[in-house]
């Protein structure tokens, strides 16, 4: 038995991943065959990947038209995911003056997008703002915004992770919660 379109969007979860600008591309997806992409207003797209057992498969726009789901309500339902995904597995530990989110690998910077995790859980560890860092998929670290050696720290976990080479690259700029969204911080 296949499971049907709508299924599948339903077990998706939102996924930060980094914007590539390739004007040579080797193949160019388009059409039904397009992954969803959501631009969230710092240069990271937001996709939807749904877990197959051994791999992580993409939300395409075919998928959205045989379940006759808008890109929004996908959006949503991705989002709510990862936070029950998270539910039993997040664990925020300080280090020098930062916090580090720990999810298990894959997830830990895509929760930047749970807006309900920064304003209600873990507004009470920034009482002044967030700043954070997300240079890979897997790795995201946060202060609050009015504390000068917590930048210095966050600085110093994108160089850490860039001279590391890590896996699935987001972003070397820190990024600053502003209303409902994550912005670029410019200092």
């Amino acid at each position: 038995m296949t499971e049907t379109d709508r299924g599948f969007c339903d077990r998706a979860i939102a996924y930060l991943k980094v914007a590539i600008v390739d004007n040579n591309p080797a193949i160019e997806v388009t059409g039904p065959d397009e992954p969803v992409l959501r631009a969230v207003g710092n240069g990271l797209p937001a996709a939807y990947l749904v877990d197959v057992g051994f791999a992580f498969r993409y939300v395409q726009r075919r998928h959205l038209l045989g379940a006759n789901v808008t890109a929004d309500e996908l959006h949503n339902r991705a989002v709510a995911n990862l936070l029950d995904f998270s539910r039993d597995r997040l664990e925020i530990r300080p280090y020098q003056g930062i916090f580090a989110v720990l999810l298990g690998g894959n997830f830990e910077a895509s929760l930047l997008l749970a807006g309900s995790l920064w304003d209600d859980r873990l507004a009470h560890l920034a009482p002044n703002g967030f700043v954070a860092a997300a240079p890979a998929r897997d790795l995201l670290a946060f202060c609050d915004a009015s504390s000068e050696g917590g930048i210095i720290e966050l600085r110093a976990v994108i160089t850490r992770a860039e001279a590391a080479g890590v896996d699935h690259a987001l972003t070397p700029t820190l990024l600053r919660r502003h209303g409902k969204s994550w912005v670029r911080y410019a200092l």
